[in-house]
């Protein structure tokens, strides 16, 4: 799951599941500022363009910083668009260049749109794991 949100140590159950009901409570809470600015410097984009990415404007995301934390609506925005980059760094074996590489760029799979510009919403979120899914198991659409 998402690599920002950690799982405690020491614990016996499933690291994806713990960190699937984490990144529930995390997401319902507010993810925290830090969280954006991890997200960023992983993808190397500016702030201003991930916050263009989820639908953050510009004053808005001044306000968060000050506020320390998002919405529940902008953090799930977030949170997908960081699952969607761990899958992505999981695929290529934790290659950050080749991952970042393989989301900006536009795919015909995608209808020529890049992976990254479909990560902003959950339909296009949930296409974008179907054709990584598809790729880890050898099949070229």
């Amino acid at each position: 799951m998402m690599e920002f949100l950690e799982v405690p140590k020491g614990r016996r159950r499933s690291k994806r599941l713990t960190s699937t009901w984490q990144t529930i409570d995390q997401v319902a809470d507010g993810l925290p500022f830090t969280f954006f600015e991890a997200l960023s410097s992983r993808l190397h984009w500016t702030e201003t363009q991930l916050a263009t990415l989820v639908f953050i404007e510009p004053r808005t995301l001044t306000r968060r910083r000050r506020a320390g934390s998002f919405t529940r609506l902008e953090s799930d925005r977030l949170a997908r668009l960081a699952r969607i980059w761990d899958a992505t760094l999981e695929f290529f074996d934790g290659d950050a260049e080749a991952a970042r590489t393989w989301l900006q760029r536009p795919r015909a799979a995608l209808r020529g749109h890049p992976p990254i510009a479909l990560a902003a919403t959950d339909a296009g979120a949930r296409e974008v794991e179907r054709l990584l899914v598809q790729l880890d198991h050898g099949v070229v659409p």
